[in-house]
């Protein structure tokens, strides 16, 4: 870009009163997520959908919150955990891939980017971010999307049943190794990775509604065993079915 070009717009944007107005354009894109926060993790702004989300009528009553304030502790902290990455780097994150509960509790695949903020001197003061969900049907050749579609929609409602990932394909008119590769193109993951993520969510809710026993809660969401679940615990969470329970 040309010095005079980026000088008229240091100067326009100089003449702009309120630069955060520029953010109520977010209000009018209701499948967009935005909120920015300070160093220390407090919200500082969200956008209408977000606080839809949350099932809040206005802004002041999420500001100067942190995540650990409105997620169950674990996800907090691993929100928390990015921004940090994202400050400490000082430069974006893009395009990653969370499994978030819908109003129903079935998980739905959300795109995050996040972007580092500077004061004048360069010292970061905080992110900003924004999540949209990931449609594969907009994402990929409208046959090809509604395919996978259906096959994450039967993962989501017979996880605890024996699901086999030649079944999965073949819902979705793929072969295997297309559906393989496509479904990674879209979700950054494996669909047996998404299968254990489904399972690994429904025993987390499992794990903090009440004190049913651990290897209960492993057969009703569809791993073999206890250790099955604790071993896919580890590697997806980081933390024990246990550690987690307590955690929360």
């Amino acid at each position: 870009m040309n010095t005079k070009i980026t000088l008229q717009r240091a100067a326009f944007f100089s003449r702009i009163e309120n630069s955060a107005s520029l953010l109520h354009l977010f209000d009018y894109l209701p499948d967009v997520f935005l909120y920015v926060k300070d160093a220390e993790g407090r919200f500082m702004k969200m956008n209408r959908t977000f606080l839809l989300a949350r099932g809040v009528a206005n802004e002041e009553e999420i500001l100067g919150k942190t995540d650990l304030d409105i997620h169950p502790r674990y996800w907090g902290q691993r929100y928390r955990d990015e921004d940090q990455k994202v400050m400490r780097g000082r430069t974006p994150l893009v395009d990653q891939v969370w499994l978030i509960p819908d109003v129903n509790g079935l998980l739905e695949p959300f795109v995050s980017t996040k972007i580092p903020l500077f004061d004048s001197d360069g010292t970061c003061i905080g992110i900003a971010g924004i999540r949209r969900p990931l449609n594969p049907v907009e994402s990929s050749s409208s046959g090809e999307g509604r395919g996978i579609q259906a096959a994450i929609e039967i993962m989501n409602e017979q996880f605890p049943s024996s699901l086999e990932m030649s079944q999965l394909s073949e819902v979705a008119g793929l072969s295997h190794s297309q559906f393989n590769r496509r479904f990674k193109a879209l979700y950054k993951m494996s669909p047996s990775n998404y299968l254990q993520r489904v399972r690994v969510h429904e025993a987390c809710r499992r794990l903090v509604a009440g004190d049913q026993a651990a290897s209960e809660i492993a057969l009703e969401s569809g791993f073999y065993d206890q250790a099955h679940m604790t071993r896919t615990f580890k590697k997806i969470l980081g933390v024990t079915p246990i550690e987690f329970r307590k955690m929360n």
